[in-house]
């Protein structure tokens, strides 16, 4: 019955009158809490009714409802589950300036609780786009999107590109996140890599599931391919969720989150860990005192590793270490510096996969 109801709304005109539209939803005894998918024409009248709107929403919203010809709503990113759900729009407003239509668009979320009214806000404007219209001298622009990773999933990447006949114009990958208030966008990277817009340089961007509940988005397999040759651009950028924006972290600190959980293919560069102490799996209060007693005089901090997790290193012990080494050398020179008559010893956790393979390989920085 979806489909039907998404078609009628559809077919329906767009209320941008808040006043019309709360009254519509009572006079039709329409839940507000169900409006967003049984009626999103309603949903710019009712987030210009909300108390709750925030006032850069009110103010973009009345301006494209009064300075267009026409205005039409469009159903984006959804996400339900038990305790909430999310829901974005597009709200196009459209006007005839001599041979050309112009476009603008906003895009509204809404967060859906039980038990309480709607929230709506602003998640992003996008550029006024035209099309010209028979034979018009006025440029044609448009903007395309397309999901990197996590279709139909909580976290999405999302490619976004702004286009004219003559080619890309700008373009940028944002993550979207469907939260209790709706969905929240964050820029990532702009431009986006080269691999995304018709290129094959640049970083892989992967959502990465942690096996804790989390995800994580994480830029790896960077590499700049020139003609027949291949360069191998190490490093790797993980962004997390604090429950407000994402933030990135990269460096060594990136491979240790990695690392630690079991997700090395994603490093960008292999894996060395000085190995500070080394216990057998179920030996964690051992295994904690003795890394307590050594972190004192360690120059950095200490983390566990599960060596099952990291291919390089024997099955069934627990690892404490820095934050892993890109090279051999780092390695073995923290070593080095650090003076214990305590056993310590360098290993290397894993290898790279060669985001260069099928090229012919230039080792090194360009």
């Amino acid at each position: 019955m979806m489909w039907m109801w998404l078609a009628w709304a559809a077919a329906a005109p767009t209320v941008c009158d808040p006043g019309q539209a709360a009254q519509l939803l009572e006079d039709a005894r329409i839940d507000e809490r169900r409006a967003p998918v049984t009626h999103p024409e309603l949903m710019p009248g009712l987030a210009l009714a909300s108390e709750a709107s925030e006032s850069r929403l009110q103010e973009v919203l009345s301006t494209l409802c009064s300075d267009s010809e026409s205005v039409s709503v469009a159903p984006a990113e959804s996400w339900e589950d038990a305790g909430f759900s999310a829901y974005s729009y597009r709200v196009t407003g459209s006007q005839t300036v001599g041979c050309a239509l112009f476009q603008s668009t906003v895009t509204v979320s809404v967060g859906v609780q039980p038990d309480q009214p709607p929230t709506y806000a602003l998640r992003s404007e996008s550029p006024v786009t035209s099309t010209p219209i028979g034979e018009c001298e006025t440029t044609a622009t448009w903007r395309e999107e397309s999901v990197i990773d996590g279709d139909a999933d909580r976290v999405r990447l999302v490619l976004v590109v702004d286009r004219t006949r003559s080619g890309v114009q700008d373009s940028q990958v944002v993550i979207r996140t469907a939260t209790v208030n709706g969905w929240t966008e964050d820029l990532l990277l702009s431009p986006a890599p080269e691999r995304y817009v018709g290129g094959v340089s640049g970083p892989i961007l992967t959502l990465a599931e942690t096996g804790e509940g989390d995800v994580w988005v994480v830029a790896h397999a960077n590499r700049v391919v020139r003609d027949e040759s291949c360069l191998v651009v190490p490093g790797q950028m993980v962004w997390r969720w604090d429950g407000t924006v994402w933030t990135p972290t990269d460096g060594r600190e990136a491979m240790a989150l990695l690392g630690r959980r079991g997700l090395w293919r994603l490093a960008g560069s292999d894996g060395w860990l000085h190995m500070v102490v080394q216990d057998s799996e179920g030996n964690d209060d051992v295994l904690a005192y003795r890394a307590t007693r050594l972190s004192e005089r360690y120059p950095e901090p200490l983390r566990r590793y599960q060596s099952s997790d990291l291919p390089g290193l024997n099955p069934g012990f627990l690892v404490m270490a820095p934050a892993p080494f890109p090279t051999e050398e780092q390695a073995r020179a923290a070593r080095k510096s650090w003076r214990s008559m305590h056993r310590h010893y360098v290993k290397r956790a894993w290898t790279q996969p060669n985001p260069c393979e099928g090229y012919v390989t230039v080792e090194g920085p360009e």
